[in-house]
């Protein structure tokens, strides 16, 4: 009985263990992974921690040579137009009919660079051109007949007037024969001066009906003498809007500069609107004698960046040649995936025989102060640097930091030591952490150890 029992439980059982073992290989898979944002962990030279904050903007005395500093580190990168290319642009969809320039050439501002095909915009023109004549030809025609109704209506108001007074002798000579009576007039002179009265009333009235009707006319022709100006309005809208569609088909240089890429040939089609932000450029420019280099530093390195600092620049264009250059911009994110920091350095005097996308080296230098003896970064030691809040559960010298395991997928937690020195709310870490190791930023309260966690940084 016992043994029948468990041969009936026995496919329960393996079904369980299959259950369970699955669970064990696949459960993390299946467990969805909780986003979070992580910053790796920043790192200082101990001897720029004195009078100097990490990124902030240092000058030298005046005294010093700017370019006889210390070398820090060398970080590789490309030049660019400083600050930005500027592009050529067609405001006009259109095919193009002629390219007057080639890549590398020099251009001046407002030179010719391609046209359009300029027919159909030629013939919107002509119309917006006969539409106007048209529309000013109506404003004519409608001020000649508000003119001629006015006349109208000036001369029912004589003929009113003349009538009134019509009427008036005629009512005096009513009265008179009708004070005379019968003995002077007979009875029908009397009756027909009546009734001459009563015809004259019927005319004026017919006349005031008249004069009401050509005020009305002249109001509504007012009124469309108005709306005729405006239609000649709309139609010198329309007629500048081709005269500047026309004037599109050409495009002109923007600044004085060289061509660095050109994106048309005779034929091809260029587009305003569209998806691809390309698609109605005609040629990338830049000014030779206004040129940078982005340089991506190492994260490692990263703290000892400051504006202003002096960089030497090489190229192999030019391979026995130094270029100087300032650091004036320090990007705002890291490249979490190259670990670096994006930066940029504007060159003094470029040669002009560089050009954008050439490949350059850099060395970064520490700034030099007059009657102070300069400091070798390189051998000293190295201070750790980590967010505010990606600290929990401080206390005094101590608090916990969530990190990644070895494969970055999991959580872990760690406890780390804290130093005095702070750094625009970036706090010292003193143990606990090595240069490069990722810390999740404002960790969730429900997060636990071993909870998989997927990088959600912008």
């Amino acid at each position: 009985m016992h043994r029948d029992r468990l041969l009936a439980w026995l496919p329960l059982y393996i079904i369980l263990a299959f259950l369970g073992l699955g669970w064990i290989l696949f459960g993390e898979l299946i467990t969805p992974a909780r986003s979070v944002q992580i910053v790796t962990v920043v790192t200082q030279a101990a001897e720029q921690t004195t009078g100097t904050d990490a990124y902030s903007s240092t000058t030298s005395d005046a005294s010093a040579d700017p370019y006889a500093g210390e070398r820090l580190f060398q970080a590789s990168g490309w030049i660019e137009a400083a600050p930005l290319p500027t592009r050529a642009t067609a405001l006009l969809d259109g095919i193009v009919d002629e390219v007057f320039v080639l890549e590398g050439d020099r251009v001046s501002k407002d030179q010719l660079l391609a046209t359009l095909i300029s027919e159909d915009a030629e013939i919107e023109l002509l119309e917006a051109q006969a539409l106007l004549a048209e529309a000013e030809a109506d404003v004519k025609r409608e001020n000649a007949l508000l003119g001629q109704s006015k006349a109208e209506l000036n001369t029912h108001s004589l003929e009113v007037a003349a009538s009134e007074a019509k009427l008036k002798e005629l009512r005096d000579d009513e009265q008179r024969f009708l004070q005379a009576g019968k003995q002077a007039f007979s009875a029908r002179d009397i009756d027909h001066a009546t009734l001459r009265v009563q015809t004259r009333e019927a005319e004026i009235v017919a006349l005031e009906a008249q004069q009401s009707e050509l005020s009305t006319e002249v109001e509504a022709q007012a009124l469309a003498v108005e709306t005729a100006k405006h239609r000649v309005k709309a139609a010198q809208a329309a007629l500048q809007r081709a005269e500047l569609d026309c004037s599109r088909t050409e495009i002109r240089s923007p600044i004085d500069g060289v061509v660095q890429k050109l994106f048309v040939a005779p034929g091809q089609k260029r587009l305003i609107g569209m998806d691809d932000p390309e698609s109605a450029t005609i040629a990338i420019l830049y000014q030779p004698e206004h040129l940078q280099a982005r340089i991506d530093v190492p994260l490692d390195k990263a703290a000892l960046l400051s504006l202003n600092q002096p960089v030497i620049l090489r190229s192999n264009l030019l391979p026995n040649r130094e270029f100087q250059g300032v650091l004036t911009r320090i990007a705002g994110m890291a490249d979490i995936q190259r670990n670096t920091l994006q930066t940029k350095v504007a060159i003094h005097n470029p040669d002009p025989l560089l050009r954008p996308d050439m490949l350059c080296r850099t060395e970064f230098l520490s700034i030099p102060r007059s009657g102070q003896k300069q400091i070798n970064t390189r051998n000293g030691p190295i201070i750790l640097f980590v967010p505010e809040n990606a600290l929990m559960n401080r206390n005094d010298m101590e608090a916990e930091v969530w990190t990644l395991d070895s494969n970055g997928e999991n959580a872990q937690k760690r406890t780390v030591r804290l130093g005095t020195i702070t750094r625009d709310k970036f706090v010292q870490i003193t143990e606990g952490l090595n240069p490069g190791d990722p810390v999740i930023l404002s960790a969730p309260t429900d997060l636990e150890a071993g909870e998989r966690v997927r990088v959600s940084n912008p």
